[in-house]
């Protein structure tokens, strides 16, 4: 679903995001 998409869209952002501080989330 579309929904679905941009929740996985969502933790791709956050990956790049916080990569410094959290590491890899996915």
């Amino acid at each position: 679903t579309a929904f679905k998409k941009n929740i996985f869209v969502i933790y791709i952002l956050a990956d790049v995001v916080f990569d410094d501080e959290i590491g890899e989330p996915i």
